[in-house]
């Protein structure tokens, strides 16, 4: 019965529907005490993918200023139209840096900065959180409205634009049109920053986009697809040599995953799987 209700494609199913085959599936794994290894396994794992990936959220922040962009084009890490802003600030930064220590700490945390380089890869992908509250906090409240990482360019255009004016090694190393571009992203951040109201970002973990992305803090658990959550799984245990047996499984699946603060994504988002959120 269950073989064939997980068959369903349940994107398509009536909300009640969805409920009810959550409902058998936990039905049936209290009542079967008799089943084999693998079908509690299966019992186990696709009430635990549903609960907490199916029925799981993640959000992302943006500036008000890119909602008919999304709405159009999806949210695609590789596409988003200040890209190229952002790879020639930080190819700034570079030149600036060996003169004078100008990434702010946000920066810094957010791009996984090691003092040496900054990893410009980071800036086609887009990071996500299943804490509602953190991305209400962080990014839509007062002073840290935009977010970690745009106070963090914000502050190091600041930083840039103090030390260009005060110091002549740092004029020897940038040009008089890289100071304006500087001054320009200066301008673009603070417009970000200080906007009247921020959009966030809703997106089930259970999207395609997620297959490649720890959806937990801690624990190497991916989102997706129900059969890409499991077989995943099953390689982290196989590779680290631990039973695929339902006592193993059970422990190491927490009943209230810890929420991941930063969730990494490189795929595109369709915008019809989108819902837009205003703080």
């Amino acid at each position: 019965m269950q073989n064939k209700l997980r068959d369903l494609d349940s994107e398509k199913l009536f909300y009640k529907a969805e409920q009810l085959i959550y409902e058998i599936v936990h039905l049936e794994g209290h009542q079967l005490l008799n089943v084999s290894n693998e079908d509690q396994i299966e019992n186990y794992l696709y009430g635990w993918w549903y609960q907490h990936i199916y029925d799981g959220w993640a959000y992302h922040g943006s500036g008000i200023v890119y909602e008919d962009f999304i709405r159009k084009n999806g949210l695609d890490p590789k596409k988003r139209p200040f890209s190229r802003k952002i790879k020639r600030f930080f190819r700034i930064i570079q030149k600036v840096r060996p003169v004078y220590g100008v990434l702010s700490e946000y920066l810094s945390w957010n791009l996984k900065d090691s003092r040496l380089h900054v990893d410009l890869e980071l800036v086609e992908k887009t990071f996500w959180t299943t804490n509602h509250f953190w991305i209400k906090t962080d990014f839509g409240l007062g002073g840290k409205r935009g977010g970690e990482y745009m106070k963090g360019i914000q502050i190091t255009a600041e930083s840039i634009i103090e030390a260009y004016n005060e110091k002549e090694e740092v004029r020897k190393v940038i040009s008089k049109n890289e100071f304006e571009f500087v001054e320009s992203v200066l301008e673009w951040a603070k417009s970000i920053r200080y906007q009247k109201k921020t959009l966030v970002l809703k997106l089930r973990l259970s999207n395609p986009a997620f297959s490649e992305s720890w959806i937990t803090e801690h624990k190497p658990i991916y989102g997706g697809s129900y059969d890409n959550f499991k077989s995943k799984l099953k390689r982290f245990f196989v590779g680290r040599k631990m039973a695929w047996e339902f006592p193993a499984i059970y422990k190491f699946l927490p009943d209230r995953p810890e929420p991941a603060y930063q969730i990494i994504v490189m795929e595109k988002v369709k915008a019809k799987d989108l819902i837009f959120e205003y703080t």
